[in-house]
């Protein structure tokens, strides 16, 4: 997961709170803020990018922020993911991008 930032950019700061969501917001399909991510700094992006490769399961909002990111990160667990899936639509487990005992590579 990503470490917290002394001082975040303001973009960086309304795309994390994007993705705290409450029933109301997930039942209503809310995306998170992507064009934040326009505005974030590359080590903002870098983080990002690290968190969301981390989880185990995508769903589509993190999908969609991945492909936003665009680092080489994020388009090989992407490229993971059309590779073929797990049961559900979630990423395959223990492939590109996921952790392992030496961090994310």
């Amino acid at each position: 997961m990503s470490r917290a930032r002394k001082n975040p950019s303001a973009a960086y700061t309304r795309f994390k709170q994007s993705m705290l969501l409450d029933y109301d917001a997930w039942r209503d399909g809310r995306s998170y803020a992507i064009d934040a991510l326009a505005d974030i700094t590359d080590e903002e992006r870098t983080l990002l990018t690290q968190e969301l490769c981390a989880r185990g399961a995508l769903d589509w909002r993190d999908v969609e922020a991945l492909r936003a990111l665009a680092t080489p990160v994020a388009l090989l667990r992407l490229a993971h993911l059309e590779g073929g899936q797990g049961e559900g639509g979630e990423a395959p487990r223990g492939g590109a991008g996921a952790p392992h005992r030496g961090g994310l590579h």
